[in-house]
């Protein structure tokens, strides 16, 4: 993540997810993400450690999440999980508590972000840690996913917080946020969620309401058949108070790479 223009680090964070045109118009309607269960992906080792037992802990112990990706422009993304690039990717944006790494993270792996966003108690895993006044407040916390060639071993599971002198510090079983290098196009940011218990876990879609006012864009795909001002009516429709104002974005071709290109986000040649 790139540091603000006058060279301080970054006070937040863009994330997108992309998904179809009609499921955003439900994003919309309804102020909520989908979570995610291992059931639903496309990875069948999600959350496996290695091992014998590697296919049983990881049903008895899921962790489901919402996945987002750092990227808006990947012709990759936008053709997996885009539509075929005619649906959207949605930007959030979202406001960052604190930024560095695990300061004892010695080989150098991929941060995790404590965002600035209280939680209600069971909304989601949270990044808790009490005060010196003892009040006790929950973080979200953004993993940012690890790539490698090797599975995971099973460790101690969930994860837990701590304090460093003034630091924040997350610890987290790494089974939870790693997957294939194969995966690596994807460049995923995932928040974990908890599932209700099995004996009382309903068949059915499970959402998260609090990040509705972190949405700041929509990016219409290349081959989108709506145009960028119906949408921004659509959106107004769907305005609650309170709500920032949501940015709409048509993508295009560019006319000598392969890029996706994002005018109002993309950067001008030469800006650092």
């Amino acid at each position: 993540m790139e540091k603000s223009s006058d060279g301080t680090e970054p006070k937040e964070i863009k994330a997108y997810i992309y998904m179809t045109y009609e499921n955003m118009l439900k994003v919309l309607a309804g102020g909520a993400l989908k979570v995610r269960t291992i059931d639903e992906c496309n990875d069948p080792y999600e959350q496996m450690p290695a091992g014998p037992e590697g296919e049983k802990w990881s049903k008895e112990y899921e962790m489901a999440f919402i996945c987002f990706s750092s990227l808006y422009n990947s012709g990759a993304m936008w053709g997996h999980y885009g539509d075929k690039h005619k649906g959207v990717c949605l930007e959030f944006t979202f406001p960052l508590r604190q930024l560095d790494p695990d300061p004892l993270d010695v080989e150098g792996e991929p941060p995790y972000y404590i965002l600035d966003i209280e939680l209600k108690e069971d909304s989601l895993i949270p990044f808790s840690w009490r005060k010196r006044d003892k009040t006790h407040l929950n973080y979200c916390v953004l993993f940012n996913m690890k790539y490698k060639k090797e599975r995971q071993k099973f460790e101690y599971g969930m994860f837990g917080t701590s304090m460093m002198g003034d630091r924040l510090i997350c610890n987290i079983d790494e089974c939870l946020i790693t997957k294939d290098k194969s995966w690596h196009y994807e460049e995923e940011l995932r928040i974990l969620v908890p599932l209700p218990e099995k004996d009382v876990r309903k068949e059915e879609d499970y959402f998260v309401d609090c990040f509705h006012k972190y949405l700041t864009g929509i990016i219409l795909g290349i081959k989108c058949r709506k145009d960028a001002e119906s949408v921004k009516k659509i959106v107004e429709l769907f305005r609650k108070d309170g709500d920032g104002s949501i940015q709409v974005y048509q993508a295009q071709y560019s006319e000598k790479t392969f890029d996706v290109l994002v005018p109002g986000i993309d950067k001008a040649p030469g800006t650092p």
